[in-house]
């Protein structure tokens, strides 16, 4: 598919009872620290796996130090 010139792909995933959605954007990977580190992507996979996982919803937010 192409929306504004730029082509991605489209599909459909069925999601478990243990699995996972995280919805962000890049701003949020990009988010700096005192020090002015931005997060990354190696960093905002890092802050996903230190979500408390037994305790997530459909609102839970997380502070995380950066």
């Amino acid at each position: 598919m192409d929306f504004l010139g730029c082509g991605y792909t489209d599909m459909v995933v069925e999601l478990g009872v243990v699995d996972v959605l995280i919805c962000y954007t890049d701003g949020l990977s990009e988010a700096v620290d005192a020090a002015g580190r931005q997060l990354g992507g190696d960093g905002f996979i890092d802050l996903a796996h230190a979500l408390p996982v037994t305790e997530l919803t459909s609102t839970t937010s997380f502070n995380s130090p950066w």
